[in-house]
């Protein structure tokens, strides 16, 4: 996924495992039910892991040091990556994610993940 970040080719395809969300329901394919994080607790454990929390760490980085536009980096997928922000903004107050936030998402931050969230 860096690679299609950094690179000048425009890619379509953002894996769910990269830009792991909420269970929304949404998302059809069996990865994204696999891969989709099912409550507050497992979305902490991902974060607390310090390979996975520095590899998003890295992506989100990525993004905001790219000049492409969002669509170019993970086509339409915007969606998975707005909650993937959201969360672990929320959830680990790294300023990347909110920068991601900012630059792509004009700083707002995903209703349904923030519902989700707040239930728990």
């Amino acid at each position: 996924m860096l690679t299609n970040i950094r690179d000048e080719e425009r890619h379509l395809f953002c894996p769910s495992d990269i830009f792991p969300q909420l269970l929304d329901g949404k998302m059809n394919h069996i990865n994204d039910r696999f891969y989709q994080l099912r409550n507050k607790e497992e979305a902490l454990a991902y974060w607390n892991n310090p390979i996975l929390s520095r590899d998003l760490v890295i992506l989100a980085t990525a993004m905001l040091d790219s000049s492409k536009g969002l669509g170019s980096m993970v086509g339409k997928d915007y969606e998975r990556v707005w909650g993937c922000m959201t969360l672990f903004y929320l959830l680990g107050e790294e300023p990347v994610f909110k920068q991601v936030l900012d630059k792509f998402f004009d700083g707002k931050l995903d209703e349904y993940t923030v519902r989700k969230l707040n239930e728990a």
